[in-house]
């Protein structure tokens, strides 16, 4: 097992090292080259990896709790179990890349990109504070039924054709999203903010858990009350 706090790999690189439980802290990766890199259960706290490339990675179980990811390349990599609470993911790519119950309470992913991404079950618990972020984040075609989304705050996010069902988006925030083609059925959509939502339509809506709350455009609120008055229902 490796011991590399604080080390210095800025620009380095690193493609196809085996790191498996390698201890990171606070390295600098900086624009390293970490494609098909073994981090399998390595700490990564705080570590700093801005612009990295971890194209095709493995980061099973990897703690990377307030680590520096912005601009960082994720796509394809393998991220099932990874914990990044508190990181900065702004603008990183995970393009096809599998998240399935990772933790990410509190990370910002502002305008990252998640096309066709796998967030499956994905932990975002404690999001109704108001602490993860995926304003302009892409996410089209994005796996992410049964996700806890309470409280995330989507707005102006990408969500063409995603898989949204059985999501707990009690609180979301959806404001200039786009959602056309996306699949809500069976989501909690109690006290969602949704004013503003692009391409959401009826149809869509009626297929939902619940509407108890939510706040719509008028049009669509009144259609809705009127065909489908059970949904407000608390």
């Amino acid at each position: 097992m490796a011991y590399l706090e604080r080390a210095n790999f800025e620009g380095a690189n690193l493609a196809g090292a085996d790191l498996k439980g390698a201890h990171l802290e606070k390295t600098h990766l900086e624009e390293a080259n970490l494609q098909k890199v073994n981090l399998m259960g390595a700490y990564l706290k705080g570590a700093n990896l801005i612009r990295a490339n971890l194209d095709g990675a493995n980061l099973i179980r990897a703690n990377l709790n307030e680590a520096n990811l912005k601009g960082a390349n994720l796509e394809k990599a393998h991220i099932e179990g990874a914990d990044f609470v508190g990181a900065h993911l702004e603008d990183a790519h995970f393009e096809k890349a599998h998240l399935w119950w990772v933790n990410i309470v509190k990370a910002h992913l502002e305008k990252a990109c998640f096309k066709e991404a796998r967030l499956k079950e994905a932990d975002l618990k404690e999001a109704h504070l108001g602490e993860t972020h995926f304003e302009g984040a892409n996410l089209e075609k994005a796996h992410i039924e049964g996700t806890d989304l309470v409280g995330a705050h989507l707005e102006d996010a990408h969500l063409e054709k995603a898989h949204l069902a059985e999501a707990d988006l009690f609180m979301a925030y959806f404001d200039g999203a786009n959602l056309d083609g996306a699949n809500l059925v069976m989501d909690n959509l109690e006290e969602a903010h949704l004013q503003g939502a692009h391409k959401l339509t009826i149809e869509q809506l009626s297929k939902v858990k619940t509407l108890s709350n939510a706040k719509l455009d008028e049009e669509l609120l009144n259609s809705l009350r009127k065909e489908h008055a059970y949904l407000f229902k608390s």
